[in-house]
């Protein structure tokens, strides 16, 4: 997030004429290429959130809502707040949805997915990660006044909304619900490794631990306090 921040500075301070893809200046060029990761980090462990809000015994339902409302309040946050932060001014005529509306967006997609099989998520979110650029043939420039959809879907692109207002689209979501499902379905693969019985190396090693460095008596002596207050 440091870089992040670090970089984006560069949007406010540094020359229009800087072109982030020129190796020649290693110190900048490095800072754009590592803040790529943001995104997709913010959004991998926005469904790491998800899974750990409905690991504590929620329904599917209150899961689901929790995520709509949240999704909702997000992408309302990245047309308002948000984007007084970026343009210091409260014209609202031109909107753009970037990161926060991709992990808001991504967040009501996944108020559906919930309903799915487990194994069902892990598939439409591989689905979305690795096949997405198969889709980069199609063009939104020819699909006539449905082009709007395609550039929230896939194309990044300028949407018009009528009355002089218009929305440029930053992040299409298509990905993003991607990265966010494989997000959910990642910590219960880790939480199931976690919950495995030690292996016998692991047990002896601890015993031996416990022969050669045994406790000092005054950590026993609190111990055994504790306990007692608890009983009390």
């Amino acid at each position: 997030m440091a870089l992040m921040a670090l970089d984006h500075t560069r949007d406010f301070f540094a020359g229009s004429d800087w072109n982030p893809r020129d190796v020649t200046d290693p110190a900048l060029f490095l800072t754009r290429w590592t803040t790529h990761f943001c995104a997709p980090t913010f959004i991998f462990l926005a469904g790491l959130a998800a899974y750990l809000f409905g690991a504590r015994g929620r329904s599917v339902a209150e899961i689901s809502r929790f995520l709509f409302t949240r999704g909702f309040l997000l992408i309302l946050l990245e047309f308002t707040i948000i984007r007084l932060g970026w343009t210091f001014t409260f014209n609202f005529d031109q909107l753009v949805a970037g990161v926060i509306w991709a992990i808001g967006a991504s967040m009501m997609a996944l108020a559906a997915l919930v309903y799915l099989p487990r194994p069902a998520i892990a598939i439409v979110a591989v689905a979305m990660i690795a096949g997405h650029n198969l889709l980069d043939g199609i063009r939104a420039e020819n699909l006539g006044s449905a082009r709007w959809i395609w550039y929230f879907l896939h194309q990044p692109g300028l949407v018009s909304l009528g009355n002089g207002m218009s929305i440029f689209v930053l992040y299409p979501f298509i990905p993003w619900i991607g990265v966010m499902g494989r997000g959910v379905r990642a910590l219960p693969r880790y939480a199931t490794r976690r919950r495995s019985p030690p292996s016998l190396a692991i047990k002896a090693r601890c015993r031996c631990y416990r022969r050669l460095c045994p406790a000092p008596r005054h950590q026993s002596l609190w111990r055994s306090r504790t306990l007692d207050d608890a009983r009390d």
